[in-house]
């Protein structure tokens, strides 16, 4: 167990986003008591959804945030069951639930869920969920390829049959997340941008896959 008196490592503080957060909330001098324009609730909308995107992602760093995430499927841990290739790795999860899906970036440690930060010295890096499926046995399996583990001396080869192993989602990269959002100012204000008041907004028809129509239906 987890000592409530023991302080943990900190957690990364994220970027500052003035380009993207001053704008959008008015930081410079615009009072805060007036209505949004249209630009501003779209910037805004955009910057505190990425701020919960990063900030989810940076919780993943405690012990005890990833250990819970097991149980909803975010962060997988098991047991490297084969090694077929170089990087290519076949995982059994210890809990038959994950959220992860082919051809998605995942990243981890070598070691269970409940290693601290500061212990995590050999780091599973751009990993690429390559496969998943379920056993005769009832067991998830997880494929991952591409994979690069960090720490290792030359000739030391850390993820072997045996090892254990925890992946979670790619760490969200906050300054490409600034960047992103910085072009999406810029876009937002050009000229003919309807957001901004200077187009009109022309309807469109387009085919529809029958997926996110019955899931609007149900909206």
């Amino acid at each position: 167990m987890y000592s409530p008196k023991r302080p943990g490592p900190d957690t990364p503080s994220a970027l500052p986003r003035r380009p993207t957060t001053t704008y959008a909330h008015g930081a410079s001098g615009r009072d805060w008591r007036t209505a949004d324009s249209r630009t501003e609730a779209a910037l805004g909308l955009a910057t505190r959804s990425d701020h919960a995107e990063a900030y989810a992602s940076l919780l993943l760093v405690d012990p005890l945030v990833a250990s819970r995430a097991i149980y909803t499927g975010e962060v997988l841990t098991g047991t490297v069951t084969a090694a077929p290739d170089r990087g290519v790795y076949v995982i059994a999860a210890s809990h038959p639930l994950t959220r992860f899906r082919q051809d998605q970036k995942v990243t981890g440690w070598i070691g269970p869920p409940s290693l601290g930060a500061k212990s995590r010295k050999h780091l599973v890096r751009n990993a690429v969920v390559t496969a998943t499926s379920i056993n005769a046995r009832g067991d998830l399996q997880v494929t991952i390829g591409k994979t690069v583990c960090t720490g290792a001396r030359v000739g030391q080869r850390l993820l072997d049959v045996g090892a254990t192993v925890t992946l979670r989602p790619a760490r969200t990269d906050l300054f490409m997340q600034q960047r992103a959002c910085t072009a999406l100012r810029r876009r937002y204000t050009h000229d003919g941008n309807w957001l901004a008041g200077r187009g009109r907004q022309e309807p469109k028809r387009r085919d529809v896959p029958l997926d996110i129509v019955i899931a609007a239906a149900e909206d």
